[in-house]
Parts: structure tokens; C-alpha cells; sequence
């Protein structure tokens, strides 16, 4: 078989046109995937490599093509497949939403009906008969608290759940949720307490609903982990990069060692005697860390020395303009690609806001560029449904990508935290919004080719 690379007369007047117009090349020093044509006249896939070599002072290039046709074939097997698995996911959040709503209205019935036996003066209950109607109060509780976890769950995977940024007290916050968490606690035998910073703790910007949903998911758990006469404290500091820090530390059964990189895995239930019964089935911190991937934020835990565990979180403070907000601005549309954009986004805020030693940094540095590289080829998908011209300004976004972050490899390998890192951290933010952007373009050009 002959190979004789040659891309249709159209395509390669418009790299050359791409080419001038973005002053980037996209073939020399790179690969990149074309169409062959055999002898015969038919069409294949190619990969075509072009560097230039000077040679006694003129300039040659050097070209290497390769038949990739069992690649591409095994790339669409394996599209073919994920795309499958995307709308059997489609299926099961948008199952998982519905039978959540179904759910609560009864739920809501049973606990409202109950109230009412409860509060009917002229027909009071015996205190066996009101013992009883605690029973169906706490149990319907306990099942709408994980049918809520399961809704957040099947919108957050959807991708249809809204955030409303807004300014917000952390200490009124703080202040609330324990209010709210003290009957949970006083049933369990755990002193509650909250001790306030040094300091009065700034306002931080975040989604005031969700904030709370995700404290007082963390101080149910310090409380229903813990153990009799123990003690859950809440405490708030601001980190070195701007952040307010609020932290639950609980004197109860503490973290597996075998647990800390699956503690936030979907239907984990991180608990050291995993003999021990406990409510829940593992939801909670899922949700949590997925909720503050997408408000800016970070969660984490650690063992604490004596006994029990400590879990915290981290949201930016009011006026700090470096960290992304998810919001409906920014989303393309495409769950594949808004998934994709959450957790790069996600990547970049730890990043920004990361007072971890340089070993820490360069290793954060490292997955954004392995996941980097893992958005590019997604994003390659879409490139026969968008203009030449299109694609080479998205190219330029990679490459300008690519390289900051090899820049900031060898800062955080150096060591350096100063404003050369912080610098580029923000160009890094400021490149990926583009990318976005740019991302926003090309699904517009998409859906007008479809139409």
C-alpha cells in the first residue's frame, strides 16, 4: 500500500490561512492528525510530524507519516462506548432526581401529620403515644436528609445546579448552623461549641444555602461519629492566601490511614471500626466536595493526634478576584466539557489558594498538566464541526497553556512561592477562562452546523 499524504486542497489552503492570521504554526514540532490518500483515491487517517532543520544555512524539513487507522478505529470504539456510558449516567441522575422528588412529597406528608399530632391541644398524646410519633418524627427526618443528599447528587451530576454568589458572615453562619445542630447533639450526648478566631473572621463570597448545607453536614457527622460526653469544637481562621478556614474537629472514632484518599469517594463511609453502625450510606461528603469544587472552595481531613478527626474547608474571602465561581456564565452546555471545566477549575482555585510546601505545589502543577493535555484531545472532538480558523486561536489558548504551566513546574520545583509563582497562577486562571470561552464558541458553531 502507498501512502501519499495529501489533505484535501480546502483544508490546507485554510492552515495556511490560519497560519497567517495567528501567526502560530501547526504542524512544525507537533503532531497532527490528517486525512491520507492511497493510490487508489481513498481517504485514511494520518499523523503528520513536521520539524525544520537547517542545514549549511538553508532551511529543510523533515516530515514523518504515520497510518494511524487502527488508532482511529480504537479511538471510536472507545467514544462509542463512553458515549453510551454518558447517557446510561444521563438516565440515572435524571432517574435518581425524579424518584427524589416522589419521594419527598410523601415524606413531607408523614412528617407534617405527625407535627400536627404532636401540637392538637384539645386531643394530647400520652407520653407512650408521643414516644411513638418521636420515633416516626426521627426517622423521617434521617430519610429525608439522604432522599435531599440524593437529589444534590443526581443535579450536581446533571449539571443543573444553581449557585447564587453573594457576600456572607461566616460567623452568623457558624452561629446558625450550630443552633440548628444542638438537638442532634443533645440526643447523642456530644457538648456542641463554637471558638471564634482571634479575630473577627471577614465575609467570604459563597452560595449562603449551600454553605450552610455543607457545615451542617460536617458538624452531623462529627456529632453521629463521636462518642458519649465527647465534644465537637468549630473553629475559623484565615489561611496566608486569603481564605477563610472553618474546621470541625470531633473527639469521636477518628479516620482509617486506609481511608484518607477515598474519604469524598461516592458511598465511602470513612469510619476507623467499620463494625460499628451509623446512619448514612456515604453520600454527604461526596456532595460536599463536589458543592465547594464548584463555589471556589476546598475540603480535606485529617486524624487528629489524641483522638477523633478533624474536617475542614476553605472559601475565599470577599475581594478575592483570583478564584473561579462555577456559574451558568461559563457553562458550555455539554456535560462532558462543564465536567471537565468543574474540575479544572477546581485544580486551579486549590492552586491559587495553596499554602502546601513546594513538593505539594509541583505535584498540583503536575495533574493540572496530565489533565490538561486529557481536556485537549476531548476538545479535539469537536474540531470537524468548527472552522479551521477557529481551531488554530483555540490552539494558541493549549500551547500558551502549555507553557505557563511548564514555567510554573520549574518554580514550584525551585521552591519559589513568591509573585513570579502568583503571577503566573493568575495567567494560568485568566488562559483557562479563555479557553472556556473559546470552548462556548465552538459548541455555538457546533449547534449551527446541526441545525
Amino acid at each position: 500500500k502507498i501512502l501519499v499524504p495529501d489533505p484535501h486542497h480546502d483544508a490546507h489552503d485554510g492552515y495556511l490561512a490560519a497560519y497567517h492570521d495567528t501567526g502560530i504554526g501547526h504542524v512544525i514540532n507537533n503532531f497532527r492528525e490528517l486525512e491520507g490518500r492511497q493510490k487508489s483515491g481513498d481517504l485514511f487517517p494520518i499523523e503528520l510530524s513536521v520539524s525544520d532543520v537547517r542545514v549549511n544555512g538553508q532551511q529543510f524539513f523533515v516530515g514523518i507519516v504515520r497510518d494511524i487507522t487502527e488508532r482511529a478505529a480504537l479511538t471510536e470504539s472507545l467514544v462509542t462506548a463512553r458515549v453510551a456510558a454518558e447517557r446510561a449516567n444521563e438516565a440515572k441522575s435524571s432517574f435518581l432526581a425524579s424518584m427524589s422528588h416522589e419521594l419527598r412529597t410523601p415524606l413531607n406528608a408523614i412528617l407534617g401529620f405527625a407535627q400536627m399530632l404532636q401540637y392538637d391541644q384539645a386531643q394530647p398524646l400520652t407520653p407512650a403515644q408521643n414516644n411513638r410519633v418521636e420515633n416516626i418524627l426521627f426517622g423521617g427526618r434521617q430519610l429525608l436528609t439522604l432522599v435531599n443528599d440524593v437529589l444534590d447528587l443526581a443535579q450536581i451530576e446533571a449539571n443543573r445546579l444553581t449557585l447564587s454568589p453573594e457576600e456572607v458572615s461566616p460567623s452568623e453562619v457558624i452561629e446558625s448552623c450550630i443552633r440548628l445542630s444542638e438537638p442532634l447533639a443533645t440526643a447523642n450526648n456530644v457538648s456542641l461549641v463554637h471558638v471564634p478566631g482571634g479575630r473577627e473572621m471577614p465575609n467570604i463570597v459563597t452560595d449562603c444555602h449551600r454553605f450552610e448545607q455543607v457545615l451542617i453536614n460536617l458538624i452531623s457527622n462529627a456529632i453521629k461519629f463521636n462518642t458519649a460526653g465527647g465534644r465537637v469544637e468549630v473553629s475559623t481562621e484565615v489561611t496566608k492566601s486569603d481564605f477563610v478556614r472553618v474546621s470541625v474537629k470531633d473527639t469521636g472514632i477518628g479516620i482509617s490511614t486506609d481511608d484518607d484518599d477515598k474519604i469524598f469517594e461516592m458511598f465511602h463511609r470513612g469510619v476507623s471500626d467499620h463494625t460499628t453502625a451509623h446512619d448514612g450510606m456515604g453520600i454527604g461528603l461526596s456532595v460536599v466536595k463536589q458543592l465547594l469544587d464548584r463555589m471556589g472552595g476546598r475540603v480535606g481531613a485529617t486524624r487528629n493526634e489524641d483522638v477523633g478527626s478533624t474536617f475542614w474547608i476553605e472559601l475565599p474571602i470577599a475581594g478575592e478576584t483570583d478564584v473561579i465561581f462555577w456559574s451558568e456564565d461559563i457553562q458550555t452546555g455539554i456535560d462532558d466539557l462543564d465536567r471537565d471545566h468543574v474540575r479544572a477549575i477546581a485544580m486551579i482555585n486549590r492552586l491559587i489558594g495553596a499554602d502546601e510546601d513546594a513538593d505539594t505545589q509541583s505535584q498540583l502543577v503536575s495533574e493540572l498538566i496530565e489533565y490538561t493535555r486529557s481536556h485537549f484531545k476531548m476538545e479535539l472532538n469537536l474540531s470537524p464541526y468548527s472552522s479551521t480558523k477557529a481551531m488554530a486561536e483555540h490552539e494558541k489558548i493549549h500551547i500558551d497553556l502549555r507553557n505557563k504551566l511548564e514555567t510554573l513546574t520549574s518554580i514550584a520545583r525551585g521552591g519559589s512561592k513568591g509573585d513570579a509563582s502568583r503571577a503566573l497562577q493568575k495567567e494560568l486562571r485568566e488562559l483557562w477562562l479563555r479557553d472556556i470561552s473559546a470552548d462556548r464558541e465552538l459548541i455555538a458553531q457546533v449547534k449551527e452546523v446541526a441545525n
